[in-house]
């Protein structure tokens, strides 16, 4: 270590400078208008550099990616484009399309997917869905489309020559197809430590690459020739497989080896993986936070910085380099999958040396498959061998008690003690290796080592105690799914979803791994509906989770109209886990969580199974909740019978229009709501009129549809509850007190009102009337409401405050005709005057009277009209700032309401005047179409509400 100055230069330079460009964000981001914009139709140029078909669509990466608008040209980077597969792009080509941007997604769920970030690493931030493929130009990269189409051609040859999963996976490690292997293969690989066989790595590198060079250099042919020919068949393997991040690492190392072959130098092994990880970092620094960066370049350093110190151990070769590889990855490993696999250090012992004979017979096969279908055949029966056996040994070792130990992801704080204990490990041990011959070993440090070692790899894997309650509403989609902690024990009461047959597997394993849950001492399943209980089934048949038993709803299953209860019974009792039924007045009490059954009646007789919904109160110290299941509105009324008042509620049935009713709402009389519902589901959960039910009484709500899964953290005092989602609303309240923290205001309890007019004048439509119908029932997630006034000084705001203070409404719009104008008109001020031209609907024609005697002369608009102005703009919809709003109503009206509003400063409110529709007929007067006028009050709407959440 002491005579490696250019590794320490590039470990304290680059690795802060990289730090420092994430930190800051110092790189090429697209603009934030493109954001604003993200489901307008738009056209874009770009450079297609990469393509994946698949069966209907084809996935395409983009770059140098130009977006085209009437105010100008903006630059967006590299995108990730998707296409329905009719025409293919040649890769290479500069294209036009037309297509709709989105923002990739965040995980909603703790250790989900992150699109987000699995694009970011890679320098995307937007999706594209291509609506039209407008022109191609320039040539295409032929190497590439050579590579692909040969890419396909072997992908083809593996599929008819190997059995279907071992085709999968032949396809992943040879090819680097990611998405041709089974979910549950890759899941069993990574659950047991030998996923990494599935990346192209430094071991395809190091046999075709070095493999290569040797046999150039025994023609011979000199070190610079052999090592130019080896670096251009290794790119363009790279090409065949794609440029993994690992692929990248090793290819660069082996460059640089091959380098110093060339001046005749010996490569480092850090140094050389220093300046690969350098070179990647400068450029693309968030490749950092890649997993596979963090995985391959950890195994490097593992066996380059840690294997070293096990030379005083007596144990073989290959046990000390897979041990150092397995410390090296841990922490990488436990934040990643929060399991680890105990057995996982021998199962790679029989694993690794197999590996070169797999690819060598893989490679082999595929290359006689061009000559010799039979043969290679008859060559690949090896590989399907070896293939078959690894899985044979994972799920060998599946069977085994402790085979999976689920930690939880560690803490950041526990990463940083471990890697503390893994240097200070390492050095006792290289110290107890420094020792003159002859000597014995200095067994007091070489001990010394191995218990620190020891300590920090049991602090790091050793599961955290929940302290006091977590309560998490996972976003399972259209169903539900709660998993409940508090003081080390864990409670599911249901989980299931509709509308994601595999829930199990995607949402309620890495909730429960990331959180370190392996045991569960009672899972509830309010009923039998699938949307309850398809993915806690799933996860009852796996090894790793234990359940100590599943509770029932007590209800007559002797019906015909039961047949869903017996089957899961059935289903319980083939799984060999024990369940029972619980009715009205049962509980059980594990320290001071208390679950007391409040339905149904020992033995009730049900129409169906949401009204057999077994209910729950939950008591925690001062904190409370009620879980109902899919409960109707016909049976929460037998709730009642039970104390009620509680801290917060599940919607019942996901928030139907016909459960949690008024006499439910007023019984519970909760502070927040938690609605478990799935994302423009068929269903319109949750209904309007409910959602009215909850903003009439002051109740919070928080959907996971909007904020991913739901969590609320309490002691029993102070409750926290907030999304997954960034951005989600924010509530903190004490549970004695009951104050909402000014959240609410700001995030939780928004309210959109937009107000129109009458029709006036002989007229028989107002256009605003026809706006304010169209109108959606949510914006940016805000509910709407819509108010039609009378064309009535005076009258017309008197009505509209009422509504405003009825609705509590946060934002108003107010929306007025000005006929005559061939713009969209957001009104700048309002002036102290009324001077009619024509009397009102009621008669009245006041002439140059003030409207407020005391008032200022004017008052200015709340809204940010700049910003509405612009946004019409670019529908390519006419529209500028009105510095008068006239002299009539509707300067009567927004006068009057932005006076009310200096006595609500936290209400954002203004007016905006639209001009005849073509529907009205007027002859010589500029018009705009409705729809265009209905397009251009959305987008203004969308814009006011997002400019009110980010202040």
């Amino acid at each position: 270590m002491r005579n490696r100055p250019l590794f320490y230069m590039l470990l304290f330079l680059i690795l802060p400078i990289t730090i420092v460009r994430i930190s800051l964000g110092n790189r090429a981001r697209p603009a934030d208008s493109l954001a604003a914009r993200a489901s307008s139709d738009l056209y874009v140029t770009g450079i297609v550099t990469g393509r994946v078909d698949g069966a209907y669509r084809t996935q395409y990466t983009l770059d140098r990616v130009i977006v085209h608008t009437e105010n100008g040209e903006i630059p967006a980077g590299k995108v990730a484009g998707s296409a329905l597969r009719l025409t293919t792009i040649p890769i290479g080509s500069e294209v036009v399309l037309r297509g709709r941007f989105s923002l990739p997604e965040h995980a909603r769920n703790p250790g989900a997917f992150d699109e987000h970030a699995y694009d970011r690493c890679r320098g995307i931030f937007y999706k594209l869905e291509i609506e039209e493929i407008c022109e191609v130009r320039g040539r295409p990269d032929r190497l590439k489309e050579a590579m692909l189409s040969l890419r396909e051609s072997c992908g083809r040859k593996l599929e008819r020559l190997l059995p279907e999963m071992e085709a999968g996976i032949a396809k992943t490690m040879l090819l680097g197809e990611k998405g041709a292997i089974d979910s549950e293969v890759r899941q069993l690989y990574a659950d047991h430590g030998i996923a990494h066989v599935l990346a192209i790595s430094g071991l395809h590198i190091n046999l075709l690459g070095l493999g290569f060079y040797e046999l150039l250099r025994k023609i011979p042919v000199s070190h610079g020739c052999a090592g130019v020919l080896t670096l251009l068949l290794v790119a363009l393997f790279g090409l065949f497989s794609g440029f993994s991040v690992s692929f990248g690492r090793a290819f660069l190392m082996m460059g640089i080896f091959l380098f110093g072959q060339m001046n005749g130098r010996s490569a480092d092994t850090l140094t050389s993986a220093a300046m690969a990880a350098g070179i990647l970092l400068l450029n693309e620094p968030y490749a950092l936070l890649d997993v596979g960066f963090q995985l391959s370049f950890g195994a490097t350093f593992g066996m380059a910085m840690i294997r070293p110190a096990f030379e005083t151990l007596r144990i073989p070769e290959a046990l000390k380099m897979s041990l150092a590889v397995e410390l090296a990855l841990l922490p990488i490993l436990l934040r990643q999958y929060a399991v680890i696999a105990p057995a996982g250090i021998l199962l790679n012992l029989a694993v690794i040396p197999l590996m070169s004979v797999l690819l060598l017979v893989l490679a082999a096969g595929l290359f006689l498959s061009f000559l010799s279908m039979g043969a290679a055949g008859f060559l690949l029966g090896t590989a399907t061998g070896i293939l078959k056996l690894y899985t044979f040994l994972c799920k060998l070792i599946d069977v085994l008690p402790g085979s999976l130990l689920v930690t939880g992801a560690p803490a950041m704080w526990k990463i940083i003690l471990y890697l503390w204990c893994l240097i200070g490990g390492c050095f006792l041990l290289k110290k107890a290796k420094e020792q003159k011959k002859g000597q014995q070993c200095k067994t007091r440090e070489a001990m010394a080592g191995l218990v620190l070692l020891m300590v920090g790899c049991v602090l790091l894997c050793l599961p955290g105690k929940q302290k006091g309650l977590k309560i998490t509403a996972m976003d399972v989609s259209q169903g539900d799914g709660f998993l409940i902690q508090a003081d080390g024990v864990n409670v599911l009461i249901d989980g299931g979803s509709s509308t994601n047959e595999d829930v199990g597997a995607d949402v309620m394993r890495p909730v429960l791994r990331t959180f370190g849950v392996s045991h569960i001492s009672c899972a509830v399943i309010s009923h039998w509906d699938a949307d309850h209980c398809n993915g806690l089934l799933a996860l009852l048949d796996e090894n790793w989770l234990r359940v100590d038993e599943v509770i029932l709803p007590a209800v007559n299953d002797s019906s015909g109209k039961m047949k869903g209860l017996r089957k899961l019974k059935d289903e319980l009792t083939a799984l060999g886990v024990p369940y029972r039924t619980m009715s009205a007045g049962e509980s059980f009490v594990f320290g001071d969580l208390y679950l007391h059954c409040i339905y149904p009646q020992e033995g009730a007789t049900v129409d169906n199974a949401n009204d057999a919904s077994l209910s729950l109160r939950l008591d925690y110290r001062g904190f409370s909740m009620i879980f109902a299941g899919d409960l109707g509105g016909a049976k929460e009324g037998e709730l009642t019978k039970y104390p009620g008042d509680v801290t917060m509620i599940k919607a019942t049935h996901h928030g139907s229009e016909y459960s949690n009713t008024p006499v439910f709402l007023d019984w519970a009389d909760p502070k927040l709501c938690v609605i478990s519902c799935g994302r423009e589901n068929p269903y319109g959960h949750p209904h309007e009129a409910f959602l009215k039910r909850l903003s009439d009484r002051n109740i919070l709500q928080m959907q996971t549809a909007k904020a991913g899964a739901v969590i609320c953290e309490t002691d029993g005092d102070e409750v926290t509850v907030y999304g997954w989602l960034p951005k989600s609303p924010h509530f903190s309240f004490s549970v004695n007190l009951c104050m909402m923290s000014a959240e609410r205001w700001k995030m939780g309890m928004e309210k959109l009102l937009v107000s129109a007019f009458e029709p006036f004048g002989g007229d028989e439509i107002n256009p605003t009337m026809e706006i304010v119908k169209a109108l959606p029932e949510e914006i940016e997630g805000v509910p709407v409401r819509t108010l039609v006034l009378p064309v009535v000084f005076e009258k017309a705001a008197e009505a509209l405050i009422e509504e405003i203070e009825r609705e509590q409404a946060t934002i108003v719009v107010s929306l007025g005709l000005a006929g005559g104008r061939d713009a969209i008109t957001p009104e700048r001020v309002g002036v102290n005057v009324m001077d009619a031209r024509i009397p009102d609907a009621s008669g009245f024609q006041p002439v140059d009277e003030p409207i407020c005697k005391e008032g200022p002369a004017a008052y200015f608009s709340a809204l940010p009209i700049r910003k509405m102005m612009e946004c019409v703009r670019e529908l390519n919809i006419p529209a500028r700032i009105s510095n008068t709003a006239g002299t009539y109503v509707c300067n009567d009206l927004m006068y009057r309401l932005l006076a009310y509003r200096e006595k609500h400063p936290e209400l954002v409110c203004g007016f905006v005047h639209v001009p005849y529709c073509m529907e009205m007929k007027k002859d010589g007067a500029p018009v705009l179409a409705l729809s265009e006028e209905i397009r251009a009050v959305t987008r203004m709407c969308e814009v006011i509400v997002k400019e009110k959440q980010q202040r």
